[in-house]
């Protein structure tokens, strides 16, 4: 665990989740995954231009991104509030 993880945790008070953002180029669709192995489940290395250990490598730690000629991958957390708050 690193430091950034450790004071995200003390300030929210809950355990951070990583949230994998892909966005395609072509017709500029977003969708959001908890796991590199969730985006292979959902499309296929064609349609990424990447491979699933090549994405493992490239997306190691928050904040990293890998661009492809099809695709761009981003990795971050998902914010949320301590307390549930009402809309």
């Amino acid at each position: 665990m690193n430091d950034k993880q450790i004071t995200r945790e003390r300030m929210t008070g809950k355990k951070s989740i990583k949230v994998i953002h892909v966005h395609f180029m072509h017709n500029k669709k977003n969708y959001y995954f908890g796991s590199i192995s969730a985006i292979f489940k959902v499309f296929t290395e064609k349609e990424l231009d990447a491979t699933i250990e090549t994405l493992r490598h490239r997306l190691g730690g928050e904040g990293s991104k890998h661009v492809t000629s099809r695709a761009c991958f981003i990795r971050s957390h998902l914010i949320r509030s301590s307390v549930l708050e009402e809309d």
